[in-house]
């Protein structure tokens, strides 16, 4: 997603978020890029919409697989050689 966003793409899409008691919460997410004089990308905004509960609970194996994949991945990422920065 913020590859998408920092290419000057708009994202659509279901997004899992974490909520600030540490429970997760679906919703259905625009993310459009926000750019300077230069057309640069230099930030975002964001409209979040009630998701269709028949279409996350479909979302939800895909996202475990997804979840397990990345996992994977990021046990040997190099995490201190990242970048973290969006823009």
């Amino acid at each position: 997603m913020w590859e998408l966003i920092k290419s000057g793409s708009e994202f659509f899409g279901y997004v899992k978020n974490l909520a600030k008691d540490g429970s997760f919460y679906w919703t259905l997410a625009n993310v459009t890029p926000s750019f300077d004089q230069d057309q640069q990308p230099v930030g975002f905004f964001s409209v979040r919409r009630t998701p269709d509960p028949d279409k996350v609970r479909r979302l939800e194996p895909l996202y475990q697989r997804m979840l397990v994949t990345e996992k994977r991945r990021f046990e040997s990422f190099d995490t201190e050689a990242s970048d973290t920065t969006l823009f």
